[in-house]
């Protein structure tokens, strides 16, 4: 049986409009394509609510429990922007990034500023550290 009280290493990959969800010690994956708009024209997350709302869908489907809603797990993540990142994240797009890992109960949340994807390996290397 999980610890309840051991972190969730999840990696979180933001592109416009679609976020993609991944449970690293399971090996799990959950995509999701807004049906409305939670990017803009130059931001990836316009929206925080509509972006939380789907990320918290999705860390619903990648974390059933017997106690999922009242005993949310702590969440350490890796959170990296895909989309309009040319020339690196503004400090703004990182505050985003960074806000919006806090609210689905991220601990320990490393953004990360490569404009490829990163592997699993990669993303469950980089919360080893």
């Amino acid at each position: 049986m999980r610890n309840p009280f051991r972190p969730i290493p999840v990696y979180i990959k933001f592109y416009i409009n679609q976020i993609e969800m991944v449970r690293l010690d399971l090996s799990a994956e959950v995509s999701e394509t807004v049906k409305g708009n939670f990017s803009s024209e130059r931001l990836v997350i316009a929206d925080f609510e509509e972006a939380e709302r789907m990320l918290k869908s999705s860390l619903e489907q990648l974390v059933r429990g017997k106690f999922w809603g009242l005993l949310n797990p702590p969440l350490n993540i890796v959170v990296q922007q895909l989309d309009f990142t040319d020339g690196g994240l503004s400090p703004t797009e990182r505050r985003i990034l960074m806000n919006v890992a806090e609210r689905i109960g991220g601990r320990k949340i490393i953004i990360e500023d490569r404009q490829e994807a990163l592997t699993w390996e990669q993303a469950k290397g980089i919360l080893l550290v």
